[in-house]
């Protein structure tokens, strides 16, 4: 039974199913508030059911309230990427597509870059595959590539790809790479599709798709490039015949 003057009560709960380290989720404060009106066994129950709320892992507010929470991130796990990390996988497209998607780290070389790429791949078969996400004939020949890296890597066979792209084509390269599922290394041009570019790399007549084929000691055995002065371009099966020889020797 209380009476007398009006006073206030509250109290500050914490769930205790939080372990230390764990980040928690501080409840509302429950008030209650006594008037001068007197309160029986319906005051003592209120103040029964206003803490036993924080008991409650839900979060839950008294009626004609609105909810205050503050979300609070678990930092517990949060590990610093290394320089080299793998790839971090996330879950297949709720619409039903079954491509793994991949967040990929792709950097950016100029000549010397890409030389020291190929020469770390010294006693393979390297095939570099210069193409662009804004260039039609690139985007049709690369699921060939993909499919020669995937039926001849065990034989020695490795691709570099290079994405003769600007710097905010990073997600436009992203995107088409996980769409053909590529399993090789990709690289981006340091200064883009400009003229510099195309000359560093040695791409004839500047002009994309281009493939250059290197033999297992570095050594370039053969370029395929478009040439508008010939009757015939080269074809995937040029390409196919050349990577298949190379992986004889």
């Amino acid at each position: 039974m209380f009476s007398s003057d009006a006073f206030v009560v509250s109290q500050q709960h914490t769930s205790p199913k939080c372990a230390p380290g764990i980040a928690s989720i501080v409840l509302p404060t429950p008030v209650v508030t006594f008037t001068r009106w007197r309160v029986g066994l319906v005051g003592v129950m209120t103040v029964a059911v206003g803490f036993c709320l924080g008991c409650d892992p839900g979060v839950r507010t008294p009626s004609g309230a609105s909810p205050s929470t503050t979300a609070v991130k678990d930092t517990t796990n949060d590990t610093p990427p290394g320089p080299q990390t793998e790839p971090e996988l996330t879950e297949p497209k709720a619409d039903g597509d079954s491509a793994v998607q991949v967040k990929r780290s792709i950097k950016s070389v100029d000549q010397a870059g890409l030389k020291e790429a190929i020469a770390s791949y010294k006693g393979k078969v390297v095939l570099v595959d210069f193409w662009a996400t804004w260039c039609g004939p690139c985007r049709k020949k690369f699921p060939h590539t993909v499919e020669l890296f995937n039926a001849h890597q065990s034989e020695g066979l490795t691709v570099i790809a290079v994405a003769m792209d600007e710097e905010d084509a990073s997600g436009d390269i992203e995107e088409f790479l996980n769409e053909h599922h590529t399993p090789f290394d990709c690289v981006r041009s340091f200064d883009g599709a400009s003229d510099e570019a195309f000359k560093a790399f040695e791409i004839p007549g500047e002009s994309l798709p281009c493939l250059r084929l290197y033999a297992r000691d570095g050594k370039v055995l053969q370029t395929f490039a478009i040439d508008p002065e010939a009757e015939k371009q080269f074809t995937d099966d040029d390409v196919a015949t050349a990577v298949i020889e190379a992986l004889k020797k």
